[in-house]
């Protein structure tokens, strides 16, 4: 109906603008409000005025007023306690702490803070919810690119020359040591077993620090999370320790590629994913230079050989530890 349609779009916008904010308003005010509201129930029914009250906001589809504010309360509240950070929730929660500890009157307290109150015990399985990635990370981190290169010669040269009948480790060399001088460098790789077992391990190497690191994920992983993993666990590594400037060489392109657009997709992605891109963005802070290069694998080239060594001889041990359960959610 024509009339109803006006009566949302000129009238229950304007009767809702922060009015439910101001709960619980004066009495004398709310009954003006609801008058309104009933004035236009009428409108689009065309009920008589001795039409009781309920009976005419169920003929004209219309929620009461008391009921359509309280509802518009606890999307907002809910709202904000899905965001694990932000100023109107942290306002809020200080709010309420005032009013629990005391120090505020129960007849003083805002309603928005009393309906906060029952639903701050469900925060995480609010928080559970089907939610996009790009909403799980803060803005800052969602705009920042982490810096990666797939560019290098000896890359380009693998897809013309065979392995065996050149030497890309020498070509390898000589352009690191021009591209990042006085860096120190980190070979990340991973790799699944064939056998029915199918264990999942990762290796990090690096030879300017005397990092040999292995160990095993979750048998649910696969190679591009694994391979993904190695990548964090370097990152971290850097972070925690504080080197910089630091070069993290790879052999998945399609992990440099994932991390490229993991924040410009509109699906959902793997959460580590996110995870790496915080750690850069939280090295850039710090003022902690890294970056992350891929490679050719397998060509000969002595530190990605060495990170390869690592998987191969963990994958020896039958019943390795496993550092980490990955989960998709």
């Amino acid at each position: 109906m024509v009339s109803a349609l006006l009566y949302k779009a000129l009238i229950q916008s304007r009767l809702e603008f922060v009015t439910w904010l101001m709960l619980p308003v004066l009495v004398l005010v709310f009954k003006k409000l609801a008058g309104i509201q009933l004035q236009a129930a009428r409108a689009i029914t065309g009920a008589i005025r001795s039409t009781p009250t309920n009976a005419l906001l169920v003929e004209a589809n219309i929620m009461p007023l008391d009921l359509r504010l309280r509802l518009l309360m606890d999307k907002f509240v809910a709202k904000n306690l899905m965001r694990r950070s932000g100023s109107v929730g942290n306002l809020m929660e200080n709010l309420s702490q005032l009013h629990r500890n005391g120090r505020v009157a129960d007849s003083r307290v805002a309603l928005i803070i009393k309906r906060y109150e029952p639903l701050l015990p469900r925060i995480v399985d609010m928080r559970r919810t089907n939610v996009l990635d790009m909403f799980r990370v803060d803005f800052e981190v969602y705009v920042h690119a982490p810096k990666v290169r797939t560019d290098l010669v000896c890359a380009k040269l693998r897809q013309t020359l065979p392995a065996v009948s050149f030497n890309y480790n020498a070509v390898f060399n000589r352009e690191v040591q021009s591209s990042w001088p006085g860096a120190k460098f980190i070979f990340t790789d991973a790799s699944v077993t064939g056998d029915p077992t199918k264990r999942v391990h990762f290796g990090v190497y690096a030879p300017d620090m005397e990092l040999s690191h292995s160990g095993k994920l979750s048998d649910h992983a696969n190679i591009f999370v694994a391979e993904l993993f190695a990548v964090w666990w370097a990152m971290d590594y850097v972070k925690t320790n504080r080197v910089s400037p630091v070069v993290v060489f790879t052999d998945s392109l399609s992990v440099i590629r994932a991390l490229e657009v993991a924040m410009g997709r509109k699906t959902k992605v793997h959460y580590l994913l996110n995870k790496v891109k915080e750690l850069s963005w939280q090295c850039a802070v710090e003022e902690l230079k890294i970056e992350l290069v891929w490679i050719t694998g397998h060509v000969g080239i002595v530190g990605n050989e060495r990170a390869d060594g690592r998987v191969t001889l963990v994958h020896g041990i039958r019943y390795a530890r496993t550092l980490v359960t990955l989960s998709t959610n």
